[in-house]
C-alpha cells in the first residue's frame, strides 16, 4: 500500500477510534436519551471499520474483506445520519460534544464526495455515449 494511503488509513482509524470512544462514553455517563439500538449498530459499524482498516494497513485486503469494509462504511453513513438527527430531535444535551459534531461533519463530507463521484460518473457515461454515437455517425457518413 502506498505510504500516503497508509497515513490516510491511520487517520481514519484514529478518527473512528474517537467515534467509538464517544459512543461508549455515552453509556458510561448515563446519557439515557442517547442509548438505543441505533447507537449499538453504529458502534458495531465503527468497530468493523477500525478492524478492517487496520488489517488493510498491514496487508492488502482480499476482495470479500473489501466488500465488508465498503458495506460497513456505507452502513456507518446511513446509521450516523439517522443517529445524529435523532439526538438533535430529542434535544439530547448529554450527547452534545465535539465528537458528535465531527461525526456529523464527517458524514456530510462523505455524502457530498459520493454525490460528486456519482455525478462525475454519470457525466462520463453521457459523454462516452454521445461520443460513440458521433463516431458511429461519422463512420456511416464516410461510407
Amino acid at each position: 500500500m502506498d505510504v500516503v494511503l497508509q497515513i490516510i488509513s491511520l487517520i481514519v482509524v484514529a478518527l473512528f477510534a474517537w467515534f467509538y470512544y464517544y459512543l461508549d462514553k455515552l453509556e458510561k455517563i448515563g446519557c439515557e436519551c442517547a442509548l438505543n439500538r441505533t447507537r449499538t449498530l453504529l458502534m458495531v459499524s465503527v468497530a468493523t471499520i477500525i478492524i478492517f482498516r487496520l488489517i488493510d494497513i498491514m496487508t492488502p485486503l482480499p476482495t470479500l474483506a473489501q466488500i465488508v469494509l465498503s458495506f460497513s462504511s456505507f452502513m456507518f453513513i446511513i446509521v450516523a445520519i439517522t443517529y445524529v438527527n435523532y439526538l438533535k430531535k430529542e434535544k439530547c444535551k448529554c450527547s452534545e460534544t465535539t465528537a458528535r459534531k465531527v461525526i456529523e461533519i464527517y458524514v456530510w463530507i462523505v455524502v457530498i464526495i459520493w454525490i460528486i463521484a456519482i455525478l462525475f460518473l454519470v457525466l462520463l457515461l453521457i459523454l462516452h455515449t454521445s461520443n460513440r454515437r458521433y463516431l458511429q455517425q461519422g463512420v456511416s457518413n464516410a461510407s
